[in-house]
């Protein structure tokens, strides 16, 4: 969307300071708190919606940044639960690595997956696959999509964006991470964790150059 970068910064700064709000002692909820989510989900929920309004109306009070929009995706871990919660919008992603085998988590909000229930294989295999239903910042609302996963010991959780998911295949992401994983019976280390991103993203910055070559 116009001005994603914008977008993009304003939905990452907006969701921290509110995780970071919430750290404080006294907090009022800032708005309606859905008692049959728990709290992770609340707080995926609630933040990624403030940031949703932070977006359109800096949108809307800025000719320059008129129709701004961004996708995002976020993960919240309970320890006591042992459960990572996940919200998303648009096609922004969640995996999860476990035991040498890849698992995506979330399901893109974009035209290809939409239902057309009058379009045969064929037809909807014609449809563009880089446009999506649902961003932040496109109207004063959003509907963000929730799931939790149940963790187990061992367990790698990749969000990206579609820079990422629409340069490699699930499988050489995979391959990255088997390779930066030295001992699969041990955690990686921060370092681990650092060169491993640096190579997907290397990776899909080649394969987007050669995309632009052919």
């Amino acid at each position: 969307h116009s001005a994603g970068d914008v977008a993009s910064k304003l939905a990452t700064s907006t969701i921290s300071d509110f995780f970071r709000t919430l750290a404080g002692e006294d907090v009022t909820w800032p708005t309606h708190f859905d008692r049959t989510l728990s709290d992770e989900e609340n707080r995926l929920l609630t933040s990624i919606g403030i940031a949703n309004r932070r977006i359109f109306e800096t949108s809307q009070a800025t000719r320059s940044l008129a129709g701004m929009g961004t996708t995002v995706v976020g993960a919240h871990f309970s320890v006591k639960k042992k459960r990572m919660y996940v919200g998303h919008v648009g096609d922004s992603r969640a995996y999860r690595i476990r035991e040498g085998q890849i698992q995506q988590l979330t399901r893109d909000h974009s035209l290809v997956n939409e239902p057309f229930p009058e379009l045969s294989e064929a037809e909807r295999a014609e449809l563009p696959k880089n446009v999506i239903t649902r961003a932040l910042g496109m109207q004063d609302n959003v509907v963000v999509d929730l799931t939790s996963d149940e963790a187990k010991d061992g367990d790698l959780y990749l969000l990206c964006s579609d820079g990422l998911s629409g340069m490699l295949t699930d499988e050489v992401i995979l391959t990255e991470v088997v390779r930066h994983r030295k001992d699969p019976g041990q955690p990686l280390t921060r370092k681990d964790l650092e060169d491993l991103c640096t190579s997907l993203v290397q990776r899909a910055n080649e394969a987007g150059a050669q995309a632009r070559a052919h």
